[in-house]
């Protein structure tokens, strides 16, 4: 299978999963874009896309989609452009990268991000009635010789997926392990 099989796969397995937890709810909104309101900065921007923001009588509570299921594999080593990847299996709505390079600032993953929130537009985009936006990316942890971080990619597309492999190779890392080693151990 290509790179771009692989992670179709590992999306479909969490939209139809995603599909399934859509039906069984009521009242209330998806993917609506929220700003936490705290002092620390966890997500960048502090900005996040629940997957579902529920409304009883007025009583709000943010509903989340986990997944039973992932499509499992062995890892398998890719070459996209200028990168050497390491594929392990994932979930899509929670994927790490972890980039063999420190990177002091990050104005790449902001665009990135500020692009795939979607923070402008909250209209559906396809006849699945999704966004197709990312639901939230973590703030970088740097150590002595590499960049990690975590992306929701909630309803995006595989589209989304490869421009941030473009932005990663564009700002010169070789290197990338892509995991979800927390959601799928725990």
């Amino acid at each position: 299978m290509t790179l771009e099989e692989i992670i179709n796969h590992h999306r479909n397995t969490y939209i139809n999963q995603l599909i399934s937890f859509y039906g069984n709810r009521g009242n209330g909104a998806k993917e609506i874009l929220l700003k936490l309101s705290s002092d620390e900065e966890t997500l960048l921007f502090n900005l996040t896309r629940p997957d579902f923001l529920s409304n009883n009588d007025g009583n709000y509570g943010i509903e989340e989609l986990y997944p039973d299921t992932f499509s499992n594999h062995q890892p398998i080593n890719f070459v996209y452009k200028n990168l050497d990847i390491e594929l392990h299996p994932i979930f899509w709505h929670g994927v790490e990268f972890i980039l063999d390079t420190k990177f002091a600032e990050f104005e790449w993953l902001k665009s990135w991000t500020t692009t795939a929130l979607k923070e402008n537009n909250d209209e559906s985009t396809n006849e699945l009635d999704l966004l197709e936006a990312i639901h939230n990316v973590s703030i970088p942890s740097i150590s002595e010789k590499s960049t990690i971080f975590t992306v929701d990619f909630g309803t995006s597309t595989s589209e989304t997926f490869f421009a941030l492999l473009d932005t990663i190779n564009e700002i010169g890392a070789k290197n990338i392990i892509i995991n979800s080693f927390e959601l799928i151990e725990e």
